[in-house]
């Protein structure tokens, strides 16, 4: 956005309603509403991000990336944090425009996001008509020091 004013609406809007919708979250929480309660995790992770979920430019979360470089890399079929691991950088200069070495920085700048975690969920038996089940989470990659908090919401209901 050119505005600045609109710009700083923005901003504001994004800021306050995902404070809105983490409040929600908690609410729907203690009323046990958990599809609420989801619902309105997911809305507070977009509206943190400033990006819809199922938006088409997921690439411009990473630092480096706007919305010309990541409408260049959907074309060149670049259009996953998956995709951008496996492409090779000098492919990346080029679908952009950009010059050495600023497809391996972006390859980097993969290492900034939270690592994946494996979930696996087994029922351990059945007793008095209760389920145990193992949750067991595992990280599948090295977490690398990062300036960014990251966080996790599990629901289990």
């Amino acid at each position: 956005m050119h505005d600045l004013s609109l710009n700083q609406e923005t901003n504001s809007i994004c800021s306050n309603g995902c404070r809105i919708a983490k409040c929600m979250k908690e609410y729907f929480i203690y009323k046990r509403s958990y599809r609420s309660a989801i619902n309105s995790m997911l809305l507070a992770k977009c509206l943190d991000q400033k990006l819809w979920e199922s938006s088409l430019f997921l690439l411009k979360q990473l630092p480096g990336i706007g919305i010309v470089t990541a409408k260049a890399l959907k074309t060149a079929g670049v259009d996953s944090f998956e995709s951008l691991a496996t492409a090779d950088a000098r492919k990346l200069e080029s679908a952009t425009g950009r010059n050495y070495p600023f497809g391996n920085q972006i390859k980097e700048s993969l290492s900034s996001l939270p690592p994946k975690i494996d979930i696996q969920i087994e029922d351990a038996g059945n007793k008095q008509g209760k389920s145990t089940i193992t949750v067991t989470l595992s990280r599948q990659s090295q977490a690398v020091r990062s300036s960014k908090q990251n966080y996790v919401d599990m629901i289990v209901g």
